[in-house]
């Protein structure tokens, strides 16, 4: 039987994450970088939160070393979270992330490596080579079944965004699964929320 989870459970994780606010992109800092003329002048804000000296950095870089700061936090936190399942909920969608980066990079001819993240439930370099294999059996059912019907739909009727709605259903249908796993009342209304936002954007833009 699985071992029950309690809410002191999450004493020492609530601590220390309440330690690090400060060193969060908060709303006003990622304002701050939106509107910064120059990668550099938005480079400032995040040495402010602990990135290291960025001096003379490009968008490119400013970008890696983003993702490299929420893999590393996510990385840190599957170490301390007593559920692992709660940290899967806020990771899925780096994995469809990646999967709509290898169906269009394929497609395109381009490589896909700079614009993947770490920050998923799976490794990008197993991931990558699992997909050129035409191998997805080591993933969940619905990422396997998704990404299979996205690659071909994309290749039948070249409209990326068509492709982009059969993941982004998936996704959210693995989401709010993650999200129920849990127990979490909170989780599941959250996750049920932002299927209803997706359904009105969605409607929004079909309608244009």
């Amino acid at each position: 039987m699985a071992k029950k989870i309690k809410d002191n459970d999450y004493l020492y994780i609530t601590a220390y994450l309440r330690a690090k606010e400060n060193g969060l992109l908060n709303r006003d800092r990622v304002e701050r970088m939106l509107n910064a003329k120059t990668a550099n002048d938005a480079a400032k804000v995040l040495e402010e939160c602990g990135y290291g000296d960025l001096s003379d950095v490009t968008v490119s870089k400013l970008n890696e070393s983003i993702d490299k700061k929420r893999a590393d936090v996510m990385k840190d936190l599957s170490s301390s979270v007593p559920d692992a399942g709660v940290l899967d909920v806020f990771r899925v969608k780096y994995d469809y992330h990646n999967a709509k980066t290898l169906i269009k990079s394929e497609a395109m001819g381009t490589d896909p490596e700079p614009l993947l993240s770490d920050a998923g439930r799976y490794g990008t370099d197993e991931l990558t080579a699992a997909y050129f294999r035409d191998d997805l059996s080591g993933f969940s059912d619905t990422f396997k079944s998704s990404v299979a019907e996205a690659k071909e739909t994309l290749a039948r009727t070249g409209d990326p965004q068509i492709a982009d709605f059969i993941l982004d259903k998936a996704y959210f249908n693995e989401f709010i699964s993650l999200a129920e796993g849990t127990g979490s009342k909170f989780l599941a209304g959250y996750g049920r929320l932002m299927i209803d936002s997706f359904n009105l954007c969605a409607a929004a833009r079909c309608a244009r």
